[in-house]
Protein backbone atom coordinates (compact mmCIF):
# COMPACT_ATOMS: atom_id res chain seq x y z
CA UNK A 1 0.00 0.00 0.00
CA UNK A 2 1.06 3.45 -0.85
CA UNK A 3 2.66 5.45 2.62
CA UNK A 4 1.20 8.90 0.92
CA UNK A 5 -2.20 7.36 0.55
CA UNK A 6 -2.72 6.55 4.79
CA UNK A 7 -1.06 9.85 5.56
CA UNK A 8 2.90 9.28 5.83
CA UNK A 9 4.54 11.42 3.86
CA UNK A 10 7.67 10.94 5.84
CA UNK A 11 10.42 7.95 5.30
CA UNK A 12 14.16 7.89 6.56
CA UNK A 13 16.64 5.60 7.78
CA UNK A 14 17.75 5.88 11.28
CA UNK A 15 21.44 4.80 11.74
CA UNK A 16 21.31 4.19 15.53
CA UNK A 17 24.59 3.12 17.88
CA UNK A 18 24.18 2.46 21.38
CA UNK A 19 25.80 3.86 24.49
CA UNK A 20 26.74 0.08 25.39
CA UNK A 21 26.37 -3.69 23.99
CA UNK A 22 25.22 -5.18 27.16
CA UNK A 23 22.38 -7.11 27.37
CA UNK A 24 20.49 -4.88 29.14
CA UNK A 25 20.65 -2.20 26.39
CA UNK A 26 20.45 -4.43 23.90
CA UNK A 27 16.94 -6.07 24.77
CA UNK A 28 15.64 -2.70 25.65
CA UNK A 29 15.93 -1.82 22.17
CA UNK A 30 14.97 -4.57 20.41
CA UNK A 31 11.42 -4.79 22.54
CA UNK A 32 11.41 -0.52 21.75
CA UNK A 33 11.53 -1.79 17.22
CA UNK A 34 9.54 -4.78 17.98
CA UNK A 35 6.38 -3.15 19.72
CA UNK A 36 6.85 0.50 17.47
CA UNK A 37 4.52 0.26 14.57
CA UNK A 38 6.93 3.52 12.99
CA UNK A 39 9.40 0.97 12.71
CA UNK A 40 9.24 -0.72 9.13
CA UNK A 41 12.25 -2.44 9.20
CA UNK A 42 15.37 -3.26 11.57
CA UNK A 43 18.48 -4.42 11.03
CA UNK A 44 22.15 -4.78 12.49
CA UNK A 45 24.74 -3.42 10.65
CA UNK A 46 28.58 -3.14 10.08
CA UNK A 47 30.06 0.14 10.82
CA UNK A 48 30.07 3.15 12.53
CA UNK A 49 26.52 2.65 13.29
CA UNK A 50 25.06 -0.71 15.29
CA UNK A 51 21.14 -0.99 13.61
CA UNK A 52 19.60 1.25 10.87
CA UNK A 53 15.89 1.09 10.91
CA UNK A 54 13.67 2.30 8.48
CA UNK A 55 10.69 4.40 10.18
CA UNK A 56 8.03 6.38 8.65
CA UNK A 57 5.95 9.37 9.91
CA UNK A 58 3.34 11.93 8.82
CA UNK A 59 5.67 14.75 8.52
CA UNK A 60 8.95 15.79 9.39
CA UNK A 61 8.10 16.92 12.33
CA UNK A 62 6.60 13.45 13.48
CA UNK A 63 9.80 12.21 12.56
CA UNK A 64 11.91 14.22 14.81
CA UNK A 65 9.30 13.48 17.74
CA UNK A 66 9.83 9.74 17.24
CA UNK A 67 13.82 10.64 17.65
CA UNK A 68 13.83 12.70 20.24
CA UNK A 69 11.03 11.69 22.38
CA UNK A 70 10.70 8.08 21.45
CA UNK A 71 14.16 6.57 20.57
CA UNK A 72 16.55 8.98 22.54
CA UNK A 73 14.76 8.81 25.39
CA UNK A 74 15.30 5.26 25.41
CA UNK A 75 18.49 5.71 27.44
CA UNK A 76 20.27 3.39 25.70
CA UNK A 77 21.23 5.41 21.91
CA UNK A 78 24.12 7.28 22.24
CA UNK A 79 23.86 8.84 18.89
CA UNK A 80 21.72 8.64 15.24
CA UNK A 81 21.85 10.03 11.63
CA UNK A 82 19.10 10.58 10.07
CA UNK A 83 18.49 10.18 5.88
CA UNK A 84 15.09 11.19 4.45
CA UNK A 85 14.14 8.88 1.60
CA UNK A 86 13.09 11.31 -1.25
CA UNK A 87 11.74 8.75 -3.52
CA UNK A 88 11.96 4.70 -3.89
CA UNK A 89 12.37 3.52 -7.17
CA UNK A 90 12.41 -0.03 -6.24
CA UNK A 91 10.73 -2.12 -3.23
CA UNK A 92 10.68 -6.08 -3.41
CA UNK A 93 10.15 -8.31 -0.71
CA UNK A 94 11.00 -11.26 -3.19
CA UNK A 95 14.41 -12.57 -2.86
CA UNK A 96 16.43 -13.83 -6.17
CA UNK A 97 16.46 -17.17 -6.29
CA UNK A 98 17.52 -19.43 -9.32
CA UNK A 99 14.46 -21.60 -10.44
Amino acid sequence: MDGKKLGLNALAHVQVSLINHDAVSIDKFHAFVETNDQVLECASITGDFDYILKVAATDPEALEHFIMSRLLRLGVVRTTTTNFILRQMKVSGALPVDT
